[in-house]
């Protein structure tokens, strides 16, 4: 868990405006309300289990039920100090044993009126589903449920849809693969960097980093890496996607700019790395049926979901559906960025202008309000626009 950190530029003010806005909307799909640090951490454990399988979410530990600010008892006990130490080890314990797999979260601590409340940040993990003593939890409105059969099985399909993998014919192939994938990774999420600056956004957006942080240093170790002369960039990149993940976030400008350049270094190290493992990499005629069919799956979620928009704002769901367009992202830029000498899958400037316009739509700087269907439908017809051109052209 580490020390006590800030996860967004926003000043104290910024923090009680917020909370104020989010009692006033209570709780739902993104939004859980508790009065206190439960003595029972199951209780706290399960909430953030759900929403680690659902969606990014927020937990506020110190508002009743009647909508009271009344701040954590164990903090005022205990002095400010030792007390938000304590909530933070305990915070750990639970994240990285009593959830499973573990999750990381990001903790702010609000100050009002002699009070401390503490604000949970948890993004959407990569795993399908997070449990609690084996049980599965996901978010269901106001509530965190044990998924029915079909949910946990739809949990499992999106997982591996995002994993968007394919059959590879030799291991070099297999690793390149894995490497070019996560350096597309990251070259989505840094694409709008500027439009992530608040939470659930910059959370979501760090989470994702120290995800694809960790995939790199991993493959850094691979024998392969070694053999291709890749080893030492992706551990220098993976490390330094950690070190942007661990960001201490203060007010300030000087704050704001060593972020973005530690990002845009980053990024210059990912496009040299993309260049040589391109030159390495071939695609082979064999794999063309497994990736079309994938994109072509991702294509009819992508119409899927836009069709059941209207269901999503009357259930109070436009964070699942948000979280959609993220994820298909991922999975149209990650295969945009495979070289093609095929003239039947001519499509990579296409996907990854479909990925870049569905990156831009799934900003918080839309779904904030609270009707954003009808902000974003011109760009999703765009879109959609983009979509059926690459299926017209793969089909």
């Amino acid at each position: 868990m580490g020390k006590e950190r800030s996860m967004s530029p926003e000043s104290s003010n910024e923090l009680i405006n917020r909370l104020k806005e989010d009692i006033k909307r209570w709780e739902g799909q993104e939004i859980e309300f508790m009065e206190d640090f439960p003595s029972n951490t199951h209780e706290l454990a399960k909430e953030i289990a759900a929403f680690a399988s659902s969606n990014p979410g927020v937990i506020y530990l110190g508002v009743t039920d009647n909508k009271e600010i009344v701040g954590v008892s164990s903090i005022r006990e205990r002095g400010e100090t030792e007390g938000k130490d304590w909530i933070l080890n305990r915070l750990a314990g639970i994240t990285h044993g009593t959830v499973k797999p573990s999750i990381k979260v990001t903790v702010d601590f609000i100050n009002y009126e002699d009070k401390v409340i503490v604000k949970i940040n948890v993004p959407k993990g990569f795993e399908p589903i997070y449990c609690v003593n084996n049980v599965p939890y996901i978010r269901n409105l106001t509530t965190s449920d044990r998924p029915t059969p079909d949910k946990l099985k739809e949990a499992h399909r999106e997982y591996f849809l995002r994993q968007g993998m394919f059959e590879e014919v030799d291991e070099t192939n297999k690793f390149l693969t894995d490497v070019l994938f996560q350096l597309s990774d990251f070259q989505i999420l840094w694409s709008d960097y500027k439009n992530r600056t608040v939470n659930p956004d910059l959370n979501q957006m760090l989470y994702d980093i120290g995800t694809t942080s960790k995939a790199l240093l991993d493959l850094s170790t691979d024998l392969k890496a070694k053999e291709l002369n890749l080893a030492d960039d992706l551990e220098k990149l993976g490390e330094l996607l950690r070190e942007i993940e661990l960001h201490e976030f203060y007010i300030g400008k000087e704050c704001v700019i060593d972020f973005s350049n530690k990002g845009n270094k980053a990024l210059k190290l990912t496009n040299n790395l993309l260049q040589r493992v391109l030159k390495r990499y071939e695609l082979q005629r064999e794999q063309l049926n497994d990736i079309k069919r994938i994109i072509l799956k991702n294509i009819n979620e992508l119409h899927y979901c836009w069709r059941k928009r209207d269901q999503y704002l009357w259930n109070g769901e436009l964070s699942t559906l948000k979280d959609t367009l993220r994820r298909l992202a991922y999975i149209f830029n990650r295969y945009g960025t495979l070289p093609s000498q095929f003239e039947d899958f001519n499509v990579a400037q296409e996907l990854r202008n479909l990925a870049r316009n569905l990156r831009e739509v799934s900003s918080q700087k839309y779904f904030i309000e609270y009707n954003p269907i009808k902000k974003i439908e011109d760009k999703m017809n765009k879109i959609l626009k983009i979509s059926d051109t690459i299926k017209d052209k793969i089909s």
